[in-house]
């Protein structure tokens, strides 16, 4: 496990409704067999973010940066982790 005081955690998030439509252009699957896809998946990793219910994925304090991909372009999200990324590095050569 890598030492927190030194490490950049990240979570990058998306809308429930991009993440089906990524799946569902990706993978080459239905709408429906996206949108089961969507589900299966995030009730393995044990969270939820459907519409009938709060999400309930972890703490977002256990992240120094939560990105929404949704929000920004995938390059746009790279320059906000190296920026987090290179912030950090300098605190810690202090």
């Amino acid at each position: 496990m890598l030492p927190p005081e030194t490490t950049l955690r990240v979570r990058v998030v998306a809308p429930r409704e991009l993440r089906i439509a990524t799946v569902e252009a990706g993978m080459g699957l239905t709408r429906e067999e996206a949108t089961r896809w969507v589900d299966q998946t995030e009730h393995e990793r044990g969270c939820s973010s459907s519409a009938a219910s709060a999400p309930t994925w972890p703490d977002p304090l256990a992240y120094d940066l939560v990105v929404n991909s949704g929000r920004f372009t995938i390059d746009e999200c790279v320059d906000l982790i190296a920026a987090a990324a290179r912030a950090l590095e300098g605190r810690l050569r202090k």
